[in-house]
């Protein structure tokens, strides 16, 4: 009978392209030290022409350079481009992501290099049917069986079919099915922040499904403070957004009050405050502002 381990394709490399949209400095990107230690040459380097462009080419990988944009451009420019080198699928990923796992029997930690991770999804994807495809939540990876033992049946697949889930900075896309039916990331998401929760959006709105994968994780930088979509001003840019996306599908986007450090943001698929207080108390304001 086989295990989730059975699955995991160690020391091989994904078959279709892993795309990186990056800011700044790659000195500072964790996935690109990914990428080297995985001998990764099939990679793509998204930037703006602001960054510091010598040092990325210095990098054994293909250099996009166009002029400065939000991350939600940056994305619709990238979802064009590899379309226009007829990739069928990319796999969209973060410069800050520090690690790959799965489990071994005993339920610890086991590491994967970047290319082990990528090409273990790959093996599920129906590239004529999948819109795109995600992983666990950081830290939540699924598995069947009790105890630290797993107990697997003969009809267990270690995926899920899903319409209605998210992602964040680890994804594939279908890029095929994307140009075909016209569908692309939307630039107008304020600060070009929420592009991703938009597009999921989008596809849960016409029915449009894809593959989550319940035996791997990526895990990420979580210093946020450097993030390019939310500085030291990112409670007002979540409000722009929720307001914005509230608008946009009313009926999927609410207000998560959160905890700690993230009081607040814009979230799909949740009713714990449909409309926050600070949303009703004042009704008169427009698309991305907050009095």
């Amino acid at each position: 009978m086989k295990s989730h381990l059975d699955y995991i394709k160690l020391g091989e490399k994904p078959l279709y392209p892993i795309c990186v949209p990056s800011h700044r400095d790659p000195s500072t990107g964790h996935t690109f030290k990914h990428l080297k230690n995985a001998n990764i040459k099939y990679a793509y380097i998204h930037i703006d022409d602001t960054d510091n462009v010598e040092e990325y080419q210095k990098l054994p990988y293909n250099v996009c350079v166009k002029p400065k944009r939000t991350i939600a451009e940056k994305r619709f420019d990238m979802v064009e481009f590899h379309a226009s080198l007829g990739h069928d699928w990319c796999w969209f990923i973060d410069d800050d992501y520090l690690k790959f796992v799965t489990k071994d029997m005993n339920n610890k930690l086991m590491e994967l290099n970047i290319g082990e991770f990528f090409a273990t999804a790959e093996q599920f994807i129906d590239i004529e049917k999948d819109w795109f495809c995600k992983f666990p939540v950081p830290g939540f990876l699924r598995f069947f069986g009790k105890g630290k033992k797993y107990e697997w049946t003969e009809d267990t697949i270690p995926y899920m079919t899903s319409s209605k889930t998210n992602w964040a900075g680890c994804y594939g896309i279908n890029i095929k099915l994307m140009t075909k039916h016209g569908i692309n990331f939307d630039r107008a998401c304020p600060h070009g922040c929420g592009e991703d929760t938009e597009i999921i959006c989008h596809f849960i709105k016409k029915g449009l499904k894809g593959k989550t994968i319940k035996i791997i994780s990526a895990e990420y930088d979580d210093d946020k403070s450097k993030s390019v979509c939310w500085p030291e001003d990112k409670i007002q840019r979540q409000k722009d957004v929720y307001i914005y996306l509230k608008n946009k599908y009313p009926d999927l986007i609410y207000w998560d009050n959160g905890k700690g450090k993230n009081p607040g943001r814009a979230v799909f698929n949740k009713t714990d405050t449909e409309y926050p207080e600070w949303y009703t108390k004042d009704n008169t304001f427009k698309f991305g502002s907050i009095k």
